[in-house]
């Protein structure tokens, strides 16, 4: 009897053994810890465990093909220049990037306000002033969740703004100069005996008008594809020479002297109407904001593999804060408001002077004149 119950026992364990086994690997799947069973017996119990074995080896490639692609996504939205937020019904923040983060705290009452608009209304659109920046808010519900993305359109507000000042600048640039033509041409109707001073009026306006249209179409050929520089060796210190002697005339008009300093013989690879066009305008500038009896400055020389062209004036000046902002398109000067101009001859001057590879700057002091540097490399290439 002993004997029978020893073997009873044994027996009882070796069947048993395998099925507590399986026991435990069962209560230990539920939270995830998925183990390698090592029952080796070929009955039915050592067939479940193989089966439990395949289905553990299944279950662990989905669930790190899952984890990768998490890790993608979250790599992803992380990098991402939007900002995006995942917010439950009840108000849990189930996903946010750095970019939420970086918006500070304030930002996760604001998105559980829009959550709440959101579950309301199903979809919302909103802007949203922080930090001096305007913001596109967009939120929509999927699967029971509230998905946030927010969109910096600062840069594009501006861009709108600075367009409709352009269009309001250059529609009154337009205007006095055909109010004046139709007012002259209109006196010349009447006028029996031919009146010089009126023609030379209708002339000068003319000319004005000539001079916008002509800056709005560079500015269309920059922005173009098919703009190219056409450039050839040169001399660029006959062509600095040529343009001081042909500015004089003008200059003189308002008693305005204009001294130069060109180093001789200075050989560049550039496009010559293009440059002649940038220093033109700079001199140009210098003349219509120096005051009567203001000098104006033109200087050409090589310094660190560099031509350096200088156009500096005893004008007006520009402020520290203008001097960010005078090389941006339609953009004019508080205290040059009242002198005409389209706000596009600094930028066009600028973007030449970059498609050269070379660089402009501005030093400058409020009423005691500014001076323009451009920068060329010499290398010819």
């Amino acid at each position: 009897l002993i004997l029978v119950l020893i073997v009873g026992f044994y027996i009882s364990n070796i069947i048993t053994k395998p099925i507590k086994e399986l026991d435990e690997a069962a209560k230990k799947f539920v939270p995830g810890n998925l183990n390698y069973l090592k029952i080796k017996s070929k009955d039915e119990i050592g067939s479940l465990s193989n089966s439990f074995n395949s289905m553990e080896k299944s279950i662990n490639t989905y669930v790190y093909n899952i984890q990768s692609e998490k890790a993608k996504l979250d790599l992803v939205l992380s990098n991402i220049n939007e900002g995006i937020a995942a917010i439950s019904k009840n108000g849990e923040i189930i996903f946010k990037n750095p970019v939420i983060d970086s918006l500070g705290q304030n930002i996760l009452e604001t998105l559980i306000n829009i959550k709440d608009s959101c579950f309301k209304y199903g979809h919302v659109v909103e802007d949203l002033n922080l930090k001096d920046k305007i913001f596109k808010i967009d939120a929509s519900i999927h699967n029971d969740t509230c998905i946030i993305v927010i969109h910096d359109i600062t840069s594009e507000r501006q861009m709108i703004n600075k367009q409709k000042n352009f269009v309001s600048n250059i529609s009154h640039e337009l205007k006095t100069p055909i109010t004046a033509i139709m007012g002259y041409t209109e006196l010349l109707k009447s006028e029996k005996e031919y009146d010089k001073m009126a023609v030379e009026y209708l002339y000068s306006e003319s000319l004005r008008l000539k001079n916008l249209v002509l800056e709005l179409l560079e500015v269309s050929r920059l922005d173009s594809y098919e703009s190219k520089l056409d450039k050839r060796t040169v001399n660029l210190s006959q062509i600095v020479k040529s343009i001081v002697e042909n500015m004089c005339h003008k200059a003189s008009k308002y008693n305005i002297d204009i001294k130069n300093s060109i180093e001789e013989d200075i050989i560049a690879y550039l496009d010559a109407n293009k440059i002649s066009q940038s220093i033109i305008n700079l001199i140009d500038n210098a003349i219509k904001y120096s005051n009567p009896g203001g000098t104006i400055q033109v200087k050409l020389y090589s310094e660190n593999n560099f031509n350096i062209i200088e156009v500096k004036d005893s004008g007006m000046g520009i402020s520290e804060e203008d001097k960010n902002k005078i090389f941006e398109r339609f953009y004019r000067c508080e205290n040059a408001k009242e002198i005409g101009g389209s706000g596009l001859g600094l930028p066009i001057v600028k973007e030449i002077i970059e498609k050269h590879g070379g660089s402009i700057s501005v030093e400058s002091e409020l009423n005691k004149g500014s001076n323009f540097i451009i920068k060329l490399p010499q290398k010819m290439d």
